[in-house]
């Protein structure tokens, strides 16, 4: 199968100047929107020198790349979106800096996923607890308002729960930069599902917000939004 260019734009991505190429590369599935094999190129603008790098995730349904100043003040990092296509709503993402004809990976969604880690359990009172593992943090979703076809089977009448039931987090689907400050330099807003007895019980989303520091993207901020609300903060346990 051929290899063709899913998507591409230009920016200065080394800072020299002069604009450069940055693409998608890989094979379409004829007839779909769907991609495989999919590697980051960048030709220099200036020497027309070529660098590329294979993609953890090389598959995707209508990738995109977008630049981005994530590190510093006019850095141009590159942010790359591979869609899933799956009903849990799963993105993949990638981050990469090109420095002195090298790319450089700052970001995966595979280390994102290994990392952030929860436990969502079903509580008496009608309640389940979201929980992330990473900085020990428990939010309380109430779920009193459901109707008794979804509690019935749940919890007794005086709101015991009738036997422990787990519900889950779903893997990164979303993950948008955000300039929070003003200051020229932006701010990741991660979304993930928290889900209750399947993908279709959508109970709110951990938002996490992840800052540059050092040599790492690292959580400074994380709230769970609410089905039904405006986001509202809930305060840990």
């Amino acid at each position: 199968m051929a290899l063709s260019v899913a998507t591409s734009l230009t920016a200065d991505v080394t800072q020299d100047g002069v604009p450069d190429l940055v693409a998608l590369v890989g094979e379409r599935i004829p007839g779909s929107q769907y991609w495989q094999n999919l590697r980051l190129v960048i030709q220099n603008g200036a020497s027309s020198v070529i660098g590329a790098i294979d993609l953890p995730n090389p598959e995707a349904v209508s990738p995109a790349i977008a630049v981005v100043p994530l590190t510093r003040p006019n850095a141009q990092n590159i942010i790359v979106t591979l869609p899933t296509g799956g009903s849990g709503g799963i993105i993949n993402y990638n981050i990469f800096a090109y420095e002195n004809a090298i790319i450089e990976t700052l970001f995966t969604s595979d280390e994102y996923n290994a990392q952030y880690q929860y436990q969502v359990d079903y509580a008496d009172n009608f309640k389940v607890v979201a929980s992330s593992l990473l900085n020990r943090q428990s939010y309380d979703v109430d779920l009193s308002r459901r109707n008794d076809e979804y509690l019935s089977p749940l919890y007794l009448p005086n709101g015991t729960l009738r036997r422990p039931t787990e519900g889950f987090v779903n893997p990164l689907s979303g993950l948008y930069p955000v300039d929070f400050d003003n200051d020229g330099v932006y701010s990741l807003l991660a979304y993930q599902e928290v889900a209750g007895l399947s993908n279709a019980d959508t109970l709110g989303y951990f938002l996490n917000t992840l800052e540059w520091l050092g040599n790492q993207f690292v959580l400074t901020e994380q709230l769970l939004g609410l089905t039904g609300t405006s986001f509202t903060p809930i305060q840990p346990r």
